[in-house]
């Protein structure tokens, strides 16, 4: 416990504000009215869409493309905001289009992100002809050449810092009306561009765009998966714009997958709160994103953008324990589509923790503790490299000390992983 060091905040008490207004300045809330009641301040907080460089150029991109019933697919990025950012997207074309025709969505075999490895050859290989990234591959430069010269239209929603800001310069006036760069961290002159915004939050502002342009109706439809992305994404829930997004959204479950997972709370009429989806379905979508086939992430997108009739029903049958004899015998259950893929995602993320637990136990025998926590193990040790940030948890909250998990990869000196 000698290496915390504690800063003292000093706190600031206003006897003309409530407890509630000084508890909020004493978390950096500015103006509490703005947090507490954003849906009545929705015009003084919310970002203009089409502030957002190439927003326009996007959906009249999109809107071609619907109307010449051309092929869309969507790369779905490998964590919760992606899930969400896409889930959020394919649902807007679906109510635009009336079904899911001519959408397609492709995975990654193992988790990653943006354009890379074998999914650029299952995009060129693709017949679609316009392909859509939310939440990645911003600095994917020569992938987006790529697709290019595969005759085929890009665009990107994202939220990630830009390394070199002239490349999507260049490649804007190169392809013209065939490629859109949508990314809120670009900057727009001396408009007021949220940063906060994830994957998620770009897509709804997207979807906005389309609706005051098109007049459709879509936005409003997908802001539950829009504050789950936010939310699991991390960002500043505090900021106004953002804290919006989330107040509408949560008061308005429209995912079936959520409906179910918070049924007891959308019945009692309580409140579902971000802390509810950081321990519930966040943590099982990101487990699916780590360890899950191509088949579970299928699971994972089609349960939150609602592919299935909600009052379809499926025949299961389960062993239950029997009330009257106290032995477990077969039971029969009417099930939902949802409330079956709930149970295999749950099993998956019961599979991943177990994982997690049985690797750090090995891994106590390479552990250096000096000012940091340092793990450094052979490569045939860890089952699924993309569970070292969960490794490194561990280790952080058994030694309270920064930590790094690192794999040493066979047949050469490098060595990678988590912080």
């Amino acid at each position: 416990m000698n290496s915390l060091k504690f800063n003292v905040v000093e706190k600031i008490i206003d006897n003309n504000k409530n407890l509630v207004e000084n508890f909020l300045a004493n978390r950096g809330i500015e103006n509490p009215e703005l947090f507490l009641n954003p849906q009545e301040n929705e015009d003084e907080i919310e970002t203009n869409p089409l502030d957002i460089l190439s927003m326009e150029k996007s959906i009249d991109i999109l809107k071609k493309s619907i109307d010449n019933e051309e092929h869309i697919g969507v790369l779905v990025d490998d964590d919760a905001d992606g899930y969400t950012s896409s889930a959020a997207l394919i649902r807007m074309i679906k109510e635009i289009r009336g079904n899911l025709l001519n959408i397609e969505w492709f995975f990654h075999e193992n988790k990653s992100h943006g354009i890379s490895g074998n999914i650029l050859d299952e995009l060129l290989k693709s017949d679609c002809d316009l392909i859509i990234i939310p939440d990645a591959a911003s600095n994917d430069f020569l992938e987006q050449d790529l697709i290019h010269k595969a005759g085929k239209k890009l665009i990107i929603l994202d939220h990630h810092n830009i390394d070199k800001t002239k490349e999507v310069e260049k490649r804007s006036k190169k392809y013209k009306d065939t490629y859109a760069l949508v990314n809120n961290q670009l900057k727009n002159n001396d408009k007021k561009i949220n940063t906060e915004l994830t994957g998620a939050g770009v897509v709804y502002k997207f979807a906005q765009a389309y609706d005051n342009k098109y007049k459709t109706n879509t936005a409003e439809k997908i802001l539950d998966l829009v504050a789950t992305g936010q939310i699991a994404d991390a960002s500043d829930i505090s900021q106004y714009e953002i804290r919006l997004f989330i107040d509408k959204g949560l008061k308005n479950i429209q995912s079936p997958i959520l409906k179910f997972q918070f049924a007891d709370k959308i019945e009692k009429g309580e409140l579902i709160a971000p802390i509810n989806l950081s321990f519930s379905i966040i943590p099982i979508i990101n487990a699916i994103s780590r360890i899950g086939s191509k088949e579970d992430k299928d699971l994972v997108l089609k349960s939150l953008l609602g592919y299935w009739d909600e009052d379809e029903r499926i025949l299961v049958t389960r062993r239950r324990k029997n009330k009257i004899t106290g032995k477990m015998q077969p039971t029969e259950f009417e099930w939902s589509h949802y409330e079956l893929a709930m149970e295999s995602l749950k099993k998956i993320k019961a599979k991943q923790d177990k994982i997690v637990n049985k690797t750090k136990e090995t891994m106590d025998q390479y552990l250096k503790v000096g000012n940091i926590a340092i793990v450094t193990v052979p490569e045939e040790l860890i089952e699924f490299r993309s569970t070292t940030g969960l490794i490194a948890n561990k280790f952080i909250s058994e030694h309270m000390m920064p930590t790094l998990v690192l794999v040493e990869q066979e047949g050469n000196d490098l060595l990678s992983g988590s912080a």
